[in-house]
């Protein structure tokens, strides 16, 4: 059934101001991703303490052991956690702690299939952002961490309409799903990043990944790398050639001067990052 345009915008500015005044309730961020976090942003992080704090959850410390073994980290079996820390580093142990978390969020909702949808794409996204920011000398662990969050306001409003939809099916209408999400996310985004504490050039990319090319600042690189990973990630059904060409003559590709072969690599890579293991065993 197709919205019209005022319904969805009386939608918008209900969520927005139940989002201003806490009258929805976006569930709040694991508190062992979050302080795996604070480890990996200090000025001495601690791999033993990470490996603590990771040994209080047991399903945690097994996808990480299993993660470790993509060939997204590196193709040599390890089986215990120590011998994944050391491969992984705190950044690392944050960084899957984050996507497991982010795969646990909407497990139970009615929207299941767009939740599962929105962080396989932001978890494909986030592997295409490190070899981008490989490529142009950006933080690869920081580019990653910016592509896994850059979409969290769609979860954040499926979440929202889900809640909505309890009193009102309309709210978990496809055609309403879908506007709510590409119109708001990025602003959602911002303010859910804020509230779990996650701040910087995360949030930044968060607010601004869509209009990259004119974002400027310290972050403003990472927003144009996520936005051609994203650009990548989206020409999925595309076959390899055609997602070389659309890449090819995309704004942010081509006002970065990407060159031909990083192209090739993200159009073939979107396969193999889709194909991992890993992938689908947060998101499970």
């Amino acid at each position: 059934m197709a919205m019209p345009d005022d319904v969805i915008a009386k939608v918008r500015v209900r969520i927005v101001q139940d989002l201003a005044a806490g009258r929805v309730e976006i569930p709040p961020f694991p508190r062992v991703a979050m302080e795996l976090h604070k480890i990996a942003v200090s000025p001495n992080p601690d791999l033993f303490l990470a490996c603590k704090i990771i040994q209080r959850e047991v399903e945690l410390a097994g996808r990480i052991v299993k993660a470790a073994c993509s060939p997204l980290f590196g193709r040599r079996a390890v089986d215990t956690l120590d011998a994944a820390a050391a491969r992984l580093g705190v950044e690392g142990l944050r960084d899957i702690a984050m996507m497991a978390s982010m795969g646990k969020l909407m497990r139970s909702s009615p929207l299941l299939e767009q939740a599962r949808a929105t962080t396989i794409h932001s978890f494909s996204v986030a592997v295409l952002t490190q070899w981008v920011c490989a490529a142009n000398r950006l933080d690869k662990k920081q580019g990653f961490l910016c592509g896994l969050f850059h979409d969290v306001g769609r979860l954040a409003l499926i979440i929202v309409l889900e809640q909505y939809g309890r009193q009102d099916p309309i709210y978990l209408e496809p055609d309403m799903v879908r506007i709510v999400c590409e119109r708001l996310h990025a602003q959602v985004g911002a303010v859910v990043l804020s509230s779990w504490g996650v701040h910087n050039a995360p949030k930044f990319v968060a607010e601004h990944h869509h209009d990259a090319l004119k974002a400027i600042g310290n972050d403003a690189p990472f927003a144009r790398a996520v936005a051609i990973a994203d650009a990548a990630d989206k020409l999925l059904e595309l076959d390899v050639p055609s997602r070389i060409k659309q890449l090819s003559v995309d704004p942010v590709v081509v006002a970065a001067g990407i060159k031909k072969d990083l192209i090739e690599t993200l159009a073939v890579g979107v396969d193999t990052v889709r194909a991992d293991d890993m992938l689908v065993q947060m998101t499970t």
